[in-house]
């Protein structure tokens, strides 16, 4: 599984209570250049609900990360620690406001803007998200 990555151009990392529709993700990921170091973070913090990264952030992540990323995940948990790797390690964030809806409203999940609705942590209102966007 080492390098599986080389052939994809985006590398896109969902939590399991994020309700997540891929088709809309394109339309976010227009203009922007796989082949640049970068990762795309829903507003001016990194929540991970989502994390979407370039083929060549993921890459000089795998080549460089043991010398330069050495924060204990541990402190910052998962988000900290790689918001703060990619930094070191000179990977640029993009930021798109409209990737990720942090809600437990439902009525939210009909804003077809957003790529992720976040956090639905039960069957009922995950299902619930998943009908009103496909509405």
């Amino acid at each position: 599984r080492k390098n599986m990555f080389v052939n994809h151009k985006w590398i896109i990392k969902v939590d399991a209570d994020a309700v997540f529709f891929p088709e809309r993700l394109p339309s976010h990921l227009s203009g922007k250049d796989s082949t640049s170091p970068i990762y795309i973070k829903g507003g001016e913090t990194m929540l991970g609900a989502i994390e979407v990264f370039s083929n060549a952030a993921v890459q000089v992540f795998a080549d460089k990360r043991v010398a330069v990323c050495n924060t204990d995940i541990q402190v910052s948990g998962e988000d900290g620690f790689i918001n703060n790797c990619m930094e070191l390690l000179g990977v640029k964030p993009a930021i798109d406001y409209r990737l990720l809806k942090s809600t437990t409203n439902l009525q939210d999940c009909a804003d077809k803007q957003y790529v992720v609705f976040h956090p639905f942590v039960d069957l009922s209102t995950f299902s619930g998200c998943c009908d009103l966007a496909l509405k």
